[in-house]
C-alpha cells in the first residue's frame, strides 16, 4: 500500500516509481525516452508523452528528476519497462 499514487516501470532492470510527472507532445515507440536533460527526461507513450519531474529508483529516497538525470544518465532511445 503506497501512501500516494504514482506510476511504476523498470529502468535497466530496475524498479523506478514516478512519482509526479506532465503531460507533454512526445513522438516514438511507447516507452522510449526522447529528450533527457536539465529538466529531466521525457518519455513517449504513443500518442503523446510525459516529463518525469520526480520520481523514486529502487531502494533509494525520491529525488528531482533532473538529479536523477544527472547520476544515471539515461540515454535517448532507452527504453522503461
Amino acid at each position: 500500500m503506497a501512501p500516494e499514487p504514482g506510476a511504476s516501470a523498470r529502468f535497466r532492470g530496475e524498479d523506478l516509481k514516478i512519482l509526479r510527472a506532465e503531460a507533454v507532445p512526445a513522438v516514438g515507440e511507447p516507452g522510449t525516452i526522447v529528450d533527457a536533460g536539465k529538466q529531466g527526461f521525457v518519455v513517449a507513450t504513443g500518442e503523446d508523452g510525459f516529463r518525469a519531474i520526480e520520481l523514486a529508483p529502487a531502494g533509494r529516497r525520491r529525488m528531482r528528476a533532473s538529479d536523477f538525470v544527472n547520476g544515471y544518465r539515461p540515454a535517448v532511445g532507452e527504453r522503461l519497462g
